[in-house]
């Protein structure tokens, strides 16, 4: 897990054939969007998990799962449930435990 508000290591390329799984309610979040363009010239597939189809961070993924849910902003807060998320992600991971044991 990659946290885009930390530092990423210039000297450590991702392994060949990652997966990486980008979750962003707006899908124009800066520092996730720098942090794709940073991967995306390495042997990297990205999937985004966002709230917009449209986004930045969906016209730079291989993958894009949207789940369009009402946005719900409390001044600067970005308050959108984050339940859908949840549950593909855990979906992810059971089909890739099946996938494991086959």
């Amino acid at each position: 897990m990659y946290d885009p508000f930390q530092p990423f290591p210039q000297s450590s390329p991702l392994p060949a054939g990652t997966v990486l799984v980008v979750l962003s309610v707006s899908g124009e979040t800066t520092e996730t969007i720098d942090f794709v363009n940073k991967v995306r010239p390495e042997d990297v597939k990205i999937i985004a998990v966002t709230n917009s189809g449209n986004s930045t961070m969906a016209k730079l993924a291989d993958l894009t799962i949207a789940y369009f849910m009402p946005e719900i902003k409390h001044a600067s807060l970005n308050l959108t449930t984050q339940v859908p998320v949840v549950y593909l992600i855990e979906l992810i991971g059971h089909r890739l435990d099946e996938l494991n044991h086959q």
